[in-house]
């Protein structure tokens, strides 16, 4: 089951993705999140596909915890290239008894799948190939600036990392929730599907229980080390910008100055 879910999971590795600095990694997923919104053309975003295998060969993850960590999205998709086939008019593209599929429907449903994707992707690669501590010490030297103004930087870092931390532990939960149920005679696969999503819900509560559970040993683990919310803590490695950083950084900000010009019609 540790293997089943890989989204917010480290996973440790000597990899170019691995050795980039998570400063780099943050601002290259920020970059390449607005350009995957910016492009409109359904050709663009297979192209990008291209740039997404590169991406995972360069992080040295295997293609299965890739595939694991964007399967949480899927339904998200299937239910997204549906709805757009459906219900989006415009000309007709084929028709099968009542169901009716216009081109717009096809090209839009196809587009934003293809975002929906890749934007699942980049976030993963990020998660995968960055320790919870790095990811966390790049959070927050990139929301040092904003605590000038008043915002709480450590606490936002902090935030999110657990946020991420969070799903696959809760994912593991639930699936050892459901088993158990199962062992003691219920059934979650029968029947259509109202009568699932109303065996679904014998899961909620137990799931409830156990995420607040989590919650409170990670409370108190945090305490028992002495964390103390805006109290300076220092690092046992520093972060450093290498040649690289430098290079992809460039790199990605040229593509989004080409992307925007293009949008802008410079």
């Amino acid at each position: 089951m540790i293997d089943s879910l890989a989204f917010g999971r480290f996973v440790p590795g000597n990899s170019f993705l691995h050795r980039l600095d998570p400063r780099t990694k943050i601002f290259a997923s920020f970059v390449l999140i607005t350009t995957i919104m910016l492009i409109n053309k359904m050709q663009v975003l297979f192209a990008f596909g291209l740039l997404t295998v590169m991406m995972i060969f360069l992080s040295g993850v295997s293609l299965k915890a890739f595939l694991n960590s964007v399967k949480l999205v899927l339904f998200l998709i299937i239910f997204t290239i549906i709805a757009h086939f459906l219900f989006t008019p415009g000309q007709l593209m084929f028709k099968w008894g009542f169901l009716q599929v216009s081109r717009e429907g096809f090209n839009q449903g196809i587009t934003m799948s293809l975002k929906l994707f890749y934007i699942v992707s980049v976030t993963s690669l990020v998660t995968l190939t960055t320790s919870p501590m790095a990811l966390t010490d790049g959070l927050l030297a990139i929301f040092r600036p904003f605590k000038r103004m008043g915002l709480p930087a450590d606490e936002l870092a902090l935030m999110m990392v657990i946020a991420l931390r969070f799903i696959p532990t809760i994912w593991e939960e639930t699936d050892k929730i459901k088993k158990a149920q199962m062992s003691r005679g219920a059934q979650f696969d029968t029947g259509n599907i109202i009568t699932r999503i109303g065996h679904m819900t014998a899961l909620m509560v137990p799931i409830l229980v156990s995420a607040f559970r989590r919650a409170d040993e990670l409370a108190l683990a945090m305490e028992s080390r002495a964390y103390r919310v805006g109290i300076p803590r220092t690092r046992m490695k520093i972060m450093k910008f290498s040649p690289w950083d430098y290079l992809v950084m460039v790199l990605l900000t040229a593509v989004l100055i080409v992307v925007v010009g293009y949008r802008m019609n410079w």
